[in-house]
This record gives structure tokens, sequence and C-alpha cells, in this order.
């Protein structure tokens, strides 16, 4: 008799530990897809009315803007003046 009752209190106990990690794996998976919704919700959202990217400027050294703007006053026949 008591061979029976402690297999009966394993079994609970074997069942139980089985529910809770079903319901953790699904707590888990849950979350998961959740926060793969709310990532994708981001991405669509546009913070600019004409849903265009603003994207800053994109900077360029002095010098880089000044040999640029000599190659461009020279292609143009103002043989190298700036104005």
């Amino acid at each position: 008799m008591a061979t029976s009752k402690i297999s009966w209190i394993t079994a609970g106990v074997v069942s139980a530990a089985a529910a809770g990690v079903g319901a953790v794996m699904a707590y888990r998976r849950r979350r998961m897809q959740a926060t793969e919704d709310s990532y994708t919700a981001l991405a669509g959202l546009s913070t600019h009315p004409d849903s265009t990217p603003k994207h800053k400027k994109e900077r360029l050294p002095r010098k880089l803007k000044k040999s640029r703007a000599h190659a461009e006053a020279l292609a143009s026949g103002h043989g190298g003046q700036h104005w």
C-alpha cells in the first residue's frame, strides 16, 4: 500500500512540474511574440508628416569643400575663382 501511495505522490509531483514548465514556456513564448510585435509596430511608425526619412546632413571637411568648389569653378570656366 505504501508503494502505491508513493507512486501516486511522485506522479502528482512530476505532473505538476511538467505543467509548471509548460506554463513558463508558454509565458516566454507570448512575451517574445509581444516584443517582436511591438518592434514591428515601432518600425512602422513615421515621425515625419510627409513620411520621408530625415537624415542629418552629411558633413564634409572644409578642405574637401574647398577642393570641390575649386574643381567646379574650373569646370565652369571661372579660372579657379570662387566668386
